[in-house]
């Protein structure tokens, strides 16, 4: 919701007209199933006086020379509205959720009010897939029901744009061809026309978006007679070209068991462009290029962060201060504009009042903390946060081990560490068990560095479990120094470095592609990067895994470490350098305000700028 509500608002901004749909659930998804949403939000306006009528089951019969899909069940979705505004603007879109209700006259064979009660997932059981299918097409159908109730047919290609924000939203395109094709007795060739020129997809990089034929078959037998036909009249434009093991790649069905229809299959083949999030990894488009000009079908593009939020709304001191020195606040609505703080790098006032807009920032943290927490942090000392999930390819371990590496050098050397405080925090659920034998191994190891009476003052560890929006909106505008370990394959950007960047914390990463590309608008010598060294030969990471005993008595987290530590010596190294800087107050400011100064191409509002004029 707050992606979509950050979108929106910038959309709203820009004057682009736009519509969201989506389902209104009892349940917050990330919060306990026992913690409902109020019957009747106040930012939302239920609609009951024009409901829409979204079937299930039955099955094809031909009438009057046409096919026809007789429903065995029908269920009722109501939709409640809310306008979004934008910034400086007296312009609002509007946003639709829906919400299921049983009809008196039909009979289910499950609860209609399930459908909106919680978000299903595609990976549980037959029950759990069964209800995952019927939520995303009742999106679906109340969707096109709205689309085609308000505009004539005839203007469809000039009026309406769709934009699939993910591969259930190929159901979409399914239901609006049904309608097309079956309900306005449209030819098969306008039909498909039209679908695949208002529809526009993002690409998700997943491989895991399935519907299982027997239980699409089950529940919505038109649909899949359907998907059927295009799909063989898709088959039939390339079978003639390519190789089979090509036509396996390409079908829109799986030949597994039980089949599987493949969502990011549909969406390729009908959307008229593939929205690609700074992907390097096009594994799976790969095999759509000899069936389109692969350059023509797709456009890359960097959804970016809402600045607004994360500079204004989160970190107001520092919002004052780009105004002050820039003169003037066209920044807040155009990113671009904070070009104009570069000619303030080497400032000496602003050098005082960068100082003092971190130290604010830290102590409002610190209060925070205690606050939720009961912890207590010095103020004083570097913020070193690693913000990310904590499954084994974000190498959150390599930080841990990083510490114990410190820890050693300590206790063996008596080596002073410079003042510094580190932040663990999760920002997706912990799940699977090397997330928590990764969390296990990070309070094993924050307990022993905090309990070193010796240490007091020097290094600080803090592990949070559950890092959600409000410790984030605490912690980035604080933070001195963000880590971001993903190796070189790593290909998606990621959101917590660019809010930190904005906020003017550096950044400390690997060789990867989100690194590289940050690297290539800030400036390469405006954070610090590693990458294996050939003549790297293990002896900091060997330092490392002899403390390791001290914390992981079970072995867990050294079966973790493998092989993905090639970088490890670099990384210590790269720390060195970031803790020499630091140490110099003034090269360290300058190179944060350069930061955010040249993030502009990371800002959400470029981003829907180029949706809007480019795609839409």
């Amino acid at each position: 919701d707050d992606k979509r509500n950050h979108a929106m608002e910038e959309l709203t901004t820009f004057n682009c007209p736009v519509r969201y749909y989506g389902l209104m659930y009892s349940h917050s998804s990330k919060l306990s199933a026992t913690l409902s949403v109020p019957r009747s939000p106040p930012w939302s306006i239920k609609n009951p006086d024009s409901p829409i009528l979204v079937k299930f089951g039955g099955k094809t019969v031909n009438a009057q020379d046409k096919l026809e899909w007789k429903a065995g069940e029908v269920v009722e979705a109501i939709s409640y509205n809310a306008a979004i505004s934008g910034y400086n603007t007296f312009h609002a879109n509007e946003i639709k959720k829906f919400k299921a209700y049983s009809l008196s006259s039909t009979k289910c064979t499950f609860k209609p009010k399930k459908l909106t009660k919680k978000q299903y997932k595609s990976s549980g059981d037959t029950k759990e897939k069964e209800y995952k299918l019927r939520q995303d097409y009742l999106l679906a159908a109340a969707t096109v029901a709205e689309i085609v109730g308000s505009h004539d047919m005839s203007e469809l290609l000039n009026e309406v744009g769709v934009h699939l924000a993910d591969p259930s939203g190929a159901l979409v395109m399914i239901e609006l061809f049904r309608i097309l094709f079956d309900e306005h007795s449209m030819k098969y060739e306008q039909a498909f026309e039209i679908i695949k020129k208002i529809f526009t997809y993002k690409y998700t990089g997943s491989e895991d978006n399935y519907y299982e034929v027997p239980v699409l078959e089950r529940v919505l037998p038109r649909h899949l007679e359907i998907i059927y036909l295009l799909n063989h009249n898709f088959l039939e434009l390339v079978k003639s070209k390519y190789p089979h093991d090509v036509i396996r790649k390409l079908s829109w069905i799986e030949e597994s068991d039980p089949k599987r229809v493949r969502l990011e299959n549909i969406c390729y083949t009908l959307a008229r462009l593939f929205l690609i999030h700074m992907c390097k990894d096009k594994h799976l488009l790969r095999d759509f290029e000899p069936y389109f000009n692969y350059k023509e079908k797709t456009m890359e593009i960097c959804f970016g962060e809402p600045h607004r939020k994360w500079i204004i709304e989160v970190n107001a001191k520092l919002a004052n201060i780009l105004t002050h020195y820039i003169g003037d606040d066209k920044w807040k609505k155009d990113f671009a504009a904070l070009r104009g703080f570069e000619a303030f790098t080497n400032d000496e006032a602003l050098a005082k009042d960068w100082t003092a807009m971190k130290l604010h920032n830290k102590k409002r943290l610190a209060t925070f903390l205690m606050s939720r927490m009961n912890v207590i942090i010095p103020n004083e000392a570097m913020l070193n946060v690693i913000l990310c999930s904590f499954n084994p390819g974000e190498r959150v371990i390599m930080a841990g081990l990083y510490l114990l590496h410190q820890y050693s050098i300590f206790k063996t050397e008596r080596r002073e560490i410079a003042p510094r405080v580190v932040i663990f925090g999760a920002v997706s659920p912990i799940q699977s068990e090397s997330e928590k034998d990764t969390l296990s191994f990070l309070q094993q190891l924050a307990d022993l560095i905090n309990n070193e009476i010796e240490m007091k003052g020097m290094l600080t560890v803090l592990v949070i479990a559950d890092c959600d929006s409000k410790f984030l909106e605490k912690i980035i505008p604080a933070a001195d120094l963000s880590e971001f370990l993903t190796p070189a394959n790593s290909c998606f950007m990621n959101f917590v470095m660019v809010r930190c960047a904005m906020n003017g914390c550096l950044i400390l990463g690997a060789n990867s592609l989100p690194v590289l590309q940050l690297a290539q608008e800030v400036g390469k010598g405006n954070l610090f990067r590693f990458e294996p060294e050939e003549n790297d030969k293990g002896q900091a990471l060997d330092a490392a895994m002899r403390g390791l005993g001290k914390v992981d008595k079970g072995e867990k987290v050294r079966a973790l470490v493998g092989k993905s530590m090639e970088d490890f010596g670099s990384y210590v190294a790269t720390h060195a350098q970031a803790e020499e800087c630091y140490a110099k107050k003034g090269d360290w400011i300058a190179k944060a305000v350069l930061a955010v100064a040249r993030c502009g191409k990371f800002s959400l509002d470029k981003s829907v700028r180029e949706l809007a004029n480019d795609v839409w």
